[in-house]
């Protein structure tokens, strides 16, 4: 399949509270490709990557082996997951880069002394935060 200039997600724990196959829909309704265990290979020209997508760990069912089934021998790998903690999952396997989300540039940022670095169920002082990344 050859995508170039999309948008892809995964569901994070909250996503999960609800009705997830709901927030997949808002997702795709809005261009993104929502990655639930399953992965992509962008192509450009001849060369290509493979971005991986699984559900949260916590509150999902993450399934790194298939999200990474079609994976073509010595291509580059890009993991989505929200849980940073995957990575000793994704250490196991051929993956490149991940990028995660899930600790809110620390949940709760005090003024002139910062973010806190334990994470927390609330938020306070802090913004929410996309990140966009471009590959070139």
């Amino acid at each position: 399949m050859k995508i170039v200039n999309s948008n892809y997600a995964v569901l994070g724990n909250h996503d999960y509270y609800g009705d997830a196959d709901a927030v997949v829909g808002v997702l795709e309704d809005a261009g993104f490709h929502c990655l639930r265990n399953k992965g992509i290979r962008v192509q450009k020209g001849a060369q290509s990557i493979w971005i991986a997508g699984v559900e949260d760990m916590w509150e999902g069912v993450p399934d790194l082996k298939n999200a990474m089934q079609m994976v073509k021998k010595d291509e580059w790998v890009l993991l989505l997951s929200h849980a940073p903690d995957f990575a000793d999952v994704a250490a196991l396997e051929p993956v490149h880069l991940q990028l995660s989300g899930h600790s809110h540039g620390g949940q709760v940022r005090l003024p002139l002394i910062g973010p806190l670095s334990s994470v927390r169920p609330i938020r306070f002082m802090c913004r929410p935060e996309i990140t966009v990344v471009t590959l070139v």
